[in-house]
């Protein structure tokens, strides 16, 4: 390009983004009515203290007086609370409860039918069928699966139709 056309081009950008601002194209106020990078800048600014202030003296404000009853009014002060909050008989039944669970639960821990997890099948899903050959091993995963692919390389290789990709 020539430069005569890069000073139009710029001349023009510049012209338009003037004629925007001036504008004042609308921008989210966020109830401030301010527009948002106002606002952001008055916000920092009031970060900043604008009068020193002697940062050795801390600021206290004074403590209200002490009330004191008259001396001669003596009141009746209500009877002593319980100083043993485990005496009542709602926490004894809520303990004695809690143990038994407890001991019902070490007892069943090694009893066979019991299940800890729910994700954990009931024992009569664990039992092998009586079908079921014990005690033989049977062939192994990895020497299934060649011979899977292997039967299945032979079926395909003499048919056309394994040529088709459809």
């Amino acid at each position: 390009m020539k430069k005569r056309e890069v000073k139009i081009m710029l001349i023009s950008t510049f012209g338009v983004c003037f004629i925007l601002t001036g504008c004042r194209v609308p921008a989210p106020t966020y109830g401030t009515d301010k527009v948002v990078s106002l606002q952001f800048i008055d916000d920092i600014v009031s970060l900043v203290p604008s009068s020193s202030t002697d940062n050795n003296q801390p600021v206290m404000k004074q403590r209200p007086q002490l009330v004191y009853p008259e001396p001669n009014s003596q009141a009746v002060l209500p009877p002593p609370q319980a100083d043993n909050v485990g005496d009542t008989p709602q926490v004894n039944v809520k303990k004695r409860r809690k143990k038994s669970l407890f001991s019902r639960q070490a007892a069943g821990e090694g009893y066979v039918n019991y299940q800890r997890d729910l994700s954990e099948p009931p024992l009569i899903y664990r039992q092998p069928a009586k079908t079921a050959p014990v005690g033989q091993k049977g062939q192994d995963e990895s020497v299934k699966e060649r011979k899977r692919k292997r039967a299945a390389r032979k079926a395909k290789s003499g048919d056309k139709k394994s040529l088709w990709p459809f």
